[in-house]
C-alpha cells in the first residue's frame, strides 16, 4: 500500500474511503482528500516526482494486476477502496492515460458493487475523452441497464447537442423515448441512426416496433400508413438479420401485437421448426419455449384447445 499511495495510505480508513467513494467525481476526491490531509496535518510524500518513468509503468502496471487479484478473488469491497484512492495518486497526473486507467478500474468495482449512480458519474467522465471508442460506449450504455437515475437521459441529451452525429447518443435517447412512450420523438432518433448506420438490423427493428406503437395509440392519425413502414423496416431487418430463430420470433411477437394472428402463428411455427445458431445444451439463448407458448395462446383463443396443449407437450415439457 505504501508503494501504491505514498503518505495518503494512513488516509485510507474505512470511513474515509466511503466518503471518498461517495464524491462522484475526481475533483471532488481531490478536494476530500486536502481536507483530510490539512485536518491529519500528514506531509505529502514528494518522493514520487523524482521516480523515473520506467519505475512509474511497472508502478502502474503492478496496480492493475492487484486490481485483477482482488477482482478474482471477488474482494470488491477491498477493489473499491483501491480503486478509488487510486484516482487521487499523485504521480498519475503526468499522463492522462495513467488517469483514464484509474476511473476505468473504478467504475469496474462500481458495477460490480450494482452501485449505478456513482457508476454514471465515473463513466461520464471517461466517456467525455472516448466518446467515439466501441468498447465505451458499450460500457456508457451498460451504465444505464442499473443508473434508475433521470440525470443519465439528460446527460445524454446534452451531450447530443455537441456530438449530433454520435450513434450511440441517438440510440439511448431514442431507448428512453420509447421506454417513455414518446413513440414519435424516438422515431426522430432512430431514423437519424438509421441514416448514419443503416445495414444495423436492430434499429430497423426498434423502427418498426415504435411504427406499431405509434399505429396502435387511440388518437393515431394515418393508422395503416404507419403499419405499413412498420412491415417495410421489419422486412428490411429480415434481409439484414437473416433466417433464423431471432427474426422470425421477433415478427411474429409484432404480429401477435397487432392481432395478426394468422400471421403471426406462421412466423411462430418458422422459429419452432428452425434450429438455433448458438448450440447451447440448456438452451437458455433459444426462443423456442417463448414462441411456443404464444402459439398455445393464439391457439386456444381459437378454441382449439387439443393443439393448444399438443404444442405445450411437444416443445414446454421437460
Amino acid at each position: 500500500m505504501q508503494l501504491f499511495f505514498g503518505s495518503i495510505k494512513y488516509l485510507l480508513t474505512v470511513d474515509c474511503s466511503k466518503r471518498l467513494i461517495n464524491c462522484g467525481t475526481r475533483a471532488r476526491r481531490l478536494e476530500l482528500i486536502q481536507k483530510l490531509v490539512d485536518e491529519k496535518r500528514i506531509i505529502l510524500n514528494p518522493s514520487y516526482t523524482r521516480i523515473n518513468t520506467v519505475l512509474k509503468n511497472r508502478i502502474i502496471d503492478l496496480y492493475g494486476k492487484f486490481c485483477d487479484v482482488l477482482i478474482h478473488v471477488k474482494r470488491h469491497d477491498l477493489l473499491l477502496r483501491v480503486t478509488a484512492a487510486g484516482t487521487v495518486i499523485p504521480f498519475l497526473y503526468a499522463r492522462i492515460d495513467w488517469l483514464i486507467l484509474t476511473e476505468f478500474l473504478l467504475f469496474i468495482s462500481l458495477m460490480l458493487q450494482q452501485n449505478g449512480d456513482l457508476a454514471f458519474q465515473t463513466c461520464r467522465e471517461i466517456f467525455r475523452c472516448y466518446s467515439k471508442s466501441s468498447v465505451i460506449q458499450n460500457l456508457f450504455a451498460l451504465t444505464a441497464t442499473i443508473t434508475p437515475s433521470v440525470r443519465l437521459q439528460k446527460f445524454c441529451v446534452r451531450s447530443l447537442q455537441k456530438r449530433p452525429n454520435s450513434p450511440i447518443l441517438h440510440h439511448m435517447v431514442g431507448n428512453f423515448a420509447l421506454i417513455g412512450g414518446t413513440y414519435r420523438l424516438a422515431i426522430i432518433h432512430y431514423m437519424k441512426l438509421f441514416r448514419l448506420t443503416p445495414n444495423e438490423p436492430l434499429v430497423s427493428l426498434l423502427l418498426a416496433i415504435s411504427f406499431v406503437h405509434v399505429a396502435c395509440q387511440k388518437y393515431a392519425y394515418s393508422r395503416h400508413q404507419r403499419v405499413l413502414h412498420a412491415l417495410a423496416f421489419l422486412k428490411h431487418y429480415r434481409n439484414l438479420r437473416g433466417e433464423c430463430t431471432e427474426t422470425y420470433y421477433n415478427i411474429g411477437r409484432l404480429m401477435h401485437f397487432l392481432s395478426l394472428h394468422y400471421a403471426a402463428a406462421y412466423f411462430y411455427h418458422k422459429c419452432l421448426e428452425t434450429e438455433s445458431p448458438i448450440v447451447d445444451t440448456d438452451d437458455i439463448y433459444g426462443l423456442k419455449y417463448q414462441a411456443a407458448y404464444n402459439l398455445a395462446l393464439i391457439y386456444k383463443a381459437s378454441k382449439n384447445e387439443k393443439f393448444a396443449r399438443h404444442i405445450i407437450r411437444t416443445y414446454m415439457t421437460l
